[in-house]
């Protein structure tokens, strides 16, 4: 298992490019991540949107190793997570949503074998998109990051049309980090999280 204290984007981006991943136990975000679910995944209203600002442009670990353009997940305590060490070198073609991704089938044939990783008090899991995972027990909230090409391809996420969330987007504004929301006065938005 890759679980360390790295103290550098280029430490970070080294491991994960041998393995594909990289896993930090840390119990406050396990904490927060079953908070997070116990609202229901409240991604469309404020709630949510502190949650994201707090574990992206206001986590300076994140933010620094944000330019390998990795996803990550916030992990509950107790969770655990079964990864195909490797599996990210494999030959992938895009699937659905135009992310690229290593098929059940190309794992099953491979030379790549499962690894779990517990994380009993919770933490975070940033990998290589195309790496095989399963979460096999627990709770997980996930991001995907993605040069903004590629974001063009992407349905956005719609939240309600409302000064406070408009608020909240501005000051999630990052240099480096960007989201892709848009706001929508209808009475459907938000609906979908």
């Amino acid at each position: 298992m890759t679980s360390a204290s790295l103290s550098s984007a280029e430490e970070w981006r080294a491991v994960s490019d041998m393995d594909g991943y990289i896993s930090l136990t840390e119990s406050g975000v396990g904490l927060r991540a079953e908070e997070f679910t116990k609202k229901g995944w409240p991604r469309t209203n404020l709630d949510g949107l502190k949650f994201l600002k707090a574990h992206t442009v206001d986590d300076a670990r994140i933010v620094e190793i944000h330019g390998s353009a990795l996803p990550g997940y916030k992990v509950g305590a107790g969770s655990k997570i079964m990864i195909y060490k490797g599996s990210h070198k494999l030959s992938v073609q895009p699937a659905q949503g135009d992310l690229m991704e290593v098929s059940p089938e190309q794992l099953a044939t491979s030379s790549v074998s499962p690894t779990t990783i517990s994380l009993e008090d919770g933490g975070f899991t940033i990998f290589d998109g195309r790496l095989g995972f399963s979460i096999i027990d627990g709770v997980a909230v996930a991001w995907v990051s993605a040069i903004p090409e590629r974001l063009k391809t992407w349905m956005a996420l719609k939240l309600p049309d409302t000064l406070e969330l408009k608020a909240m987007v501005a000051d999630m504004s990052h240099p480096t980090i960007g989201f892709n929301f848009t706001f929508d006065d209808s009475k459907d938005a938000g609906l979908q999280g």
